[in-house]
């Protein structure tokens, strides 16, 4: 029971990286898609040096999409769980996310919540080695 408790703060993680995926990789969850898409559009543009498509939204969508596949499956598998390529990704695409958000006007709450529930999973795992 300790150990799914430990674990809570990386599934849930691993869940919204997933949930958002889906919502930037298909139309399964129509309302999420047509809101990240919209969101896309105000700020594709200014991920342009990170993300290599600023004008072409679903090829934008698709890219970030299975970066934040592999984020949530480093998330979800124990032994990647607490790693530093792991942490790199959470920071690297929250931080990412809240400085686009930032800079087209939208609120950008979301991403700086995980990336703190991402330095609380990789602090977890490496205090529970």
């Amino acid at each position: 029971m300790l150990s799914l408790f430990a674990a809570l703060p990386a599934i849930v993680l691993s869940l919204h990286f997933t949930i958002a995926a889906v919502a930037r990789l298909s139309d399964a969850l129509p309302t999420l898609h047509a809101r990240t898409y919209r969101k896309t559009q105000l700020s594709a543009a200014k991920l342009y040096p990170v993300v290599p498509f600023k004008d072409d939204i679903p090829r934008h969508m698709r890219y970030v999409g299975a970066w934040y596949i592999l984020t949530a499956a480093m998330l979800a598998w124990p032994s990647t769980r607490g790693s530093l390529p792991t942490l790199g990704l959470v920071l690297f695409w929250t931080g990412a996310g809240a400085w686009s958000r930032a800079k087209s006007g939208l609120k950008f709450r979301l991403p700086l919540m995980n990336a703190s529930l991402g330095v609380l999973v990789f602090v977890m795992e490496r205090l529970n080695g």
